[in-house]
């Protein structure tokens, strides 16, 4: 009798770990695909070799586009990955610097600046997804960054999904897939399909050019949203605690309204004072020192093509060379996946770069 009871309760238990793992795995099939770009960022992040990084640069799709992390390791042997995704939210970066710093130990961190003129009104639920979808399920860090980001929509009327079992569990939100045949073989199979680029995305729009009006210039501030500005001053304070340094950057583009550049000018005045370096290209000066080719070097209003991404990075490559002690790992072999990454670069763009510089 006693053998019969612990057989009953060793399949129970067995049980129970298949029903475990089969509910991990559907909370990992559905969610987002395995094409999509963010989530192959993410997955070539966490296939990193553990504390590898030299730095780890956050922010939106500025960041995928402008900083060629490929490049920059082919010029300079830095290993700074572009660990962005689309509309990322400024008040995620705390958690994302969490999130790197479980296998990563970088020196330096570039965080993006232009989300500051967001607010709890217009935050978007794919900026969020993108990064708490990609997370590992039972995370202590995802759950506080669903937590953080739906506080803070929260603030605002945003047409955000504020149900947050929906993030929790993918599957509540994406069950569907499976009847509207929206699942691919490589999301079935779970291939982590990694960004063979660092970051860096190309695609067709890498190769546009659309000529744009510089930014606007003006000297006036005004006040950022109240939750904004609480993100701002509380990822500040974070930041203190971080055993790396960090800069702050606003890469350059065409705003579309004043007010837009006003909240820029706080948000650098915020920053400057509580101690940390800005590098502001939306400044005239520092704009005109990069020497960017507003009629060739864009393919949106934000967002530069392949040529302006090689002007950009090798400004900000050469201002971290002048600025802080990053090694140099171009004769290190366990960088090899790092000059794979400029081989894949220079495969995806040789043909069509030649007609851009006609």
């Amino acid at each position: 009798m006693k053998s019969t009871a612990k057989n009953t309760i060793l399949r129970f238990v067995i049980f129970l770990c298949i029903l475990f793992l089969v509910f991990v795995y559907l909370n990992k099939v559905f969610t987002l695909p395995e094409e999509d770009e963010n989530t192959k960022i993410f997955n070539s992040f966490y296939g990193e070799t553990e504390n590898s990084l030299d730095g780890i640069y956050l922010g939106s799709s500025a960041v995928n586009r402008f900083w060629n992390a490929p490049l920059a390791y082919h010029e300079y042997g830095y290993s700074i990955f572009a660990f962005s995704t689309s509309s990322q939210p400024l008040v995620l970066y705390r958690n994302l610097i969490r999130e790197a710093e479980k296998t990563q130990s970088p020196k330096l961190y570039i965080l993006e600046l232009r989300d500051v003129t967001e607010s709890a009104e217009n935050i978007m639920e794919e900026g969020i997804r993108r990064v708490t979808d990609n997370m590992p399920l039972f995370s202590l860090n995802r759950i506080d960054t669903i937590n953080t980001a739906l506080d803070y929509a929260e603030q605002g009327e945003s047409k955000v999904d504020k149900n947050r079992m929906d993030y929790y569990l993918p599957i509540i939100k994406y069950h569907s897939m499976w009847t509207q045949n929206e699942l691919s073989a490589n999301d079935l199979l779970l291939r982590n399909t990694e960004d063979p680029s660092k970051g860096f995305l190309l695609g067709k729009k890498s190769f546009g050019q659309v000529s744009q009006e510089k930014p606007l210039q003006t000297g006036e501030r005004r006040p950022l949203a109240k939750e904004t500005e609480d993100a701002l001053r509380k990822l500040l304070d974070y930041c203190d605690t971080l055993d790396a340094e960090v800069l702050f950057v606003l890469s350059p583009y065409s705003e579309q309204e004043e007010k837009e550049r006003e909240w820029i000018n706080e948000a650098v005045r915020i920053v400057e004072e509580k101690g940390y370096p800005v590098l502001n290209f939306l400044d005239e000066e520092l704009l005109e020192d990069l020497n960017l080719d507003w009629d060739k070097h864009y393919y949106d209003s934000k967002h530069v093509n392949i040529l302006g991404a090689e002007v950009y990075t090798k400004y900000l490559a050469e201002y971290i060379k002048a600025h802080y002690d990053l090694a140099d790992h171009r004769d290190d072999k366990q960088y090899k996946s790092w000059d794979e990454a400029y081989e894949y670069y220079l495969d995806f763009t040789k043909e069509k770069r030649a007609q851009m510089e006609e």
